[in-house]
């Protein structure tokens, strides 16, 4: 998967859903996240990015080491923005709290980045 700029907050659940699907299947919520009138990109991104921190360690599919590398590539992708809310979304909603090592061999190095600075904290 090619990404071509900057992420937004609105651009969480189209690069999450594209990325890994498997994600979505297993949360079996794919339209929990916009089922409200008026979409919240905000809401929308820390849900589906602490959802997506669930999914990731839930040891039920951790056999799935592609789908796990696509994830952490998607969240590599989200840590290209220069918006301070999703910076925020991604070190509260995915990287709070500590993580295996296979998880951390498999960020990127801006996720890294943001990880240090959440366990500096």
């Amino acid at each position: 998967m090619t990404f071509v700029s900057a992420p937004t907050l609105p651009d969480v659940a189209p690069i999450l859903r594209d990325a890994v699907p498997e994600f979505l299947d297993a949360t079996k919520d794919d339209g929990m996240w916009t089922l409200v009138d008026e979409p919240d990109p905000q809401g929308i991104a820390f849900t589906m990015l602490g959802d997506l921190r669930l999914w990731l360690l839930d040891a039920r599919f951790r056999r799935n080491r592609a789908a796990i590398e696509r994830a952490w590539n998607a969240a590599e992708h989200l840590a290209q923005t220069t918006d301070p809310i999703l910076q925020n979304a991604l070190m509260v909603g995915l990287l709070e709290g500590a993580w295996p090592s296979r998880h951390r061999s498999l960020m990127g190095p801006r996720t890294q980045a943001l990880y240090a600075d959440v366990m500096r904290d």
